[in-house]
């Protein structure tokens, strides 16, 4: 790689992970939560505080599924930032994420036992919320500048003789 390209995507960055630091975080969280998840043993997963995650599924598919998705969305903020503007992933990476963190917090509503995860999941729902919000908006501007780039190129092209 070009060090001016490497140079190029540094300051995009720099310019992006402010605008996007909830979306980095969640997604950094929700990564970490899935590594994590995916390791624990059967029989820390049976202890009634994870009871209500346990009733929908293994723990290795939860582990998974986060991962997956938090690294997916790492995976579009980078390109977002560095490369290219990526908003139509970021909304539906967000979007996958917010199924995550609502199923979070109802098996955490719904377990045998109090668990701090009623103090987190929710409040991680309703960020990924307010960033699938954002995404949505940027990929609307997004498609509008397409469509005006577009149209200028074709009337453009039909005033040429």
């Amino acid at each position: 790689m070009q060090p001016g390209r490497i140079s190029h995507m540094i300051v995009g960055l720099k310019q992006t992970v402010p605008q996007r630091i909830s979306e980095w975080l969640v997604s950094a969280i929700l990564a970490t939560w899935g590594l994590v998840v995916f390791f624990i043993n059967d029989a820390t997963w049976a202890a009634d505080v994870y009871s209500g995650l346990a009733r929908i599924g293994d723990h290795r598919i939860w582990g998974a599924a986060a991962l997956v998705i938090g690294c997916a969305k790492l995976i579009a903020l980078f390109i977002n930032g560095a490369m290219r503007r990526s908003p139509h992933a970021r909304a539906c990476g967000s979007f996958l994420a917010m199924f995550i963190w609502l199923q979070l917090s109802a098996a955490a509503l719904f377990a045998d036992a109090l668990t701090v995860g009623l103090a987190v999941y929710p409040w991680l729902f309703l960020i990924e919320f307010y960033n699938l919000h954002r995404a949505a908006r940027d990929a609307g501007l997004s498609d509008f500048v397409f469509r005006s780039t577009r149209e200028a190129r074709k009337d453009a092209e039909l005033a040429q003789p």
